[in-house]
């Protein structure tokens, strides 16, 4: 899935995926005999067609038995991703203040406009955060992106 719908036939991911599937399979090998699905949600890196890849940033694993489990950098499929700037709430935190602090942190460090255009895409400077609520917390995973909005603007 990109942009929580079914990737096109048509996308790079699905070719990227297929090419790449030996590599899925041995990560998740030892999951996949103890759970009937495996989830993993992320970002789709599209700078060129010699560096696009896949950051898997959530994992939801559903048991046999039906428990599921939602877990953060789980896998480690194409060495993409966990920068690890990070944010604490305390577990009062409703989700609106939550995702209002965490769009303006995001705002703040990723805010490339002082480069050049082009250096942040470049070298692969982080476009956003996901943000893990604390455990036991019923307050959803959040995913914010910012920087993506710049680099649009610029190639406009």
């Amino acid at each position: 899935m990109i942009d929580n719908v079914p990737a096109p036939k048509a996308h790079p991911i699905n070719e990227f995926v297929a090419d790449h599937e030996a590599k899925i399979r041995e990560v998740t090998a030892e999951d996949l005999g103890s759970h009937r699905e495996i989830v993993i949600a992320g970002r789709w890196h599209d700078n060129g067609d010699e560096t696009q890849s896949f950051e898997p940033y959530l994992t939801r694993k559903i048991t046999n038995e039906g428990t599921a489990k939602t877990a953060r950098y789980d896998y480690e499929f194409f060495g993409v991703g966990g920068f690890r700037f990070s944010l604490d709430f305390h577990p009062g935190v409703d989700g609106e203040l939550a995702f209002e602090t965490m769009t303006a942190a995001t705002a703040h460090h990723t805010d490339y406009s002082h480069l050049r255009p082009g250096l942040a895409e470049a070298v692969g400077l982080p476009t956003g955060v996901v943000w893990y609520p604390v455990v036991p917390s019923e307050l959803p995973f959040l995913v914010v992106e910012h920087a993506n909005k710049i680099f649009k603007r610029r190639s406009a």
